[in-house]
Formats: structure tokens, C-alpha cells, sequence
């Protein structure tokens, strides 16, 4: 095996900085806990590592750790454990000091979330957010809208 074709420590290091808090925070409106999130953003990490991935440039290396955060996230909630025991059961040391906004996001239905997150807090266009979970763009523009709607209705609620 050519060692060569391998990433340098400073390579992987240079892309790790640009993007940790990207996928900690996806990793984290999915995990709803720092240690489940600390943990698949380290697994995304490793992966990347692993499969010596190379992309063609910064918008593909965003689109593709936001897409392995996402169904890494995904698939963790498909494991017998998370399936059959209760979180409340056994969490510990929960933070208090979340942004209420954030949480009224974070309890949308996933295919709402998702589309909220992507586009305001990781900057994604609707265009960028189809491409990316592999949606038709009207599709996403309208979940986009129902999903503010929601936001709206229960945002009214909260702060009036």
C-alpha cells in the first residue's frame, strides 16, 4: 500500500478545526446530550479518517461530513440499545442552559429538523439542502415552510 496517498497529520488536523462545531452541533440537536454528541462526532471524524476520504474542495468536504453527521446520528438510534432503553432512566448531569429556540427545533418532527438546521444555522440554501438528503427542491421549500409555521405557532405561544 502506497503511504503516500495517505492524509497528513496536519491535513486532517486542518479539517477537523473547520468543521468540529459544525457536526457537534448536528451531532448534538439529534443526541440531545453532549456525550452522545462528542461520541458520533468522533466516529465521523474517525470515518473520515479511515476511508482516507479526499474531496474535491470545502463545499464538498462540509456537505460530506454534514451527510455522514446525519445518518451516523441516524443509524445510532436504529441499535438495540437506544431502541429499548429509556434515556431518562440513566441520564445524567442534563444541561439546563439550552436555547429555547434550539429546543422548540429540536422537538420538530426529523424530516423538519433537519431542514430548519441545515439552513439556518449551517447556511445550506434550499437547493444545497435537496442535493444533500436527496429531496426534490420543491419538496424541501415546503417542509421548510410548515416547518416555520410550526415554529410560529408554537413560538406565539411561548413568548406572548
Amino acid at each position: 500500500m502506497d503511504l503516500a496517498l495517505f492524509r497528513t497529520d496536519k491535513e486532517i488536523k486542518e479539517i477537523y478545526d473547520r468543521n468540529f462545531d459544525s457536526v457537534y452541533r448536528i451531532s448534538y440537536m439529534y443526541m440531545r446530550n453532549k456525550y452522545d454528541a462528542e461520541d458520533i462526532t468522533q466516529s465521523v471524524f474517525t470515518k473520515m479518517i479511515v476511508k482516507n476520504k479526499y474531496f474535491e474542495n470545502i463545499d464538498h468536504e462540509k456537505a460530506w461530513l454534514t451527510l455522514v453527521t446525519i445518518n451516523t446520528c441516524k443509524n445510532h438510534f436504529k441499535t438495540w440499545w437506544n431502541r429499548n432503553v429509556s434515556y431518562e432512566e440513566i441520564e445524567v448531569g442534563k444541561d439546563d442552559s439550552k436555547d429555547e429556540v434550539l429546543e422548540f427545533i429540536l422537538n420538530l418532527p426529523t424530516k423538519f429538523k433537519d431542514i430548519i438546521y441545515l439552513y439556518y444555522y449551517e447556511g445550506y440554501s434550499t437547493k444545497e439542502i435537496a442535493s444533500l438528503l436527496h429531496k426534490n427542491e420543491n419538496t424541501i421549500r415546503s417542509n421548510l415552510k410548515r416547518a416555520r409555521d410550526l415554529l410560529k405557532e408554537v413560538l406565539k405561544e411561548d413568548f406572548l
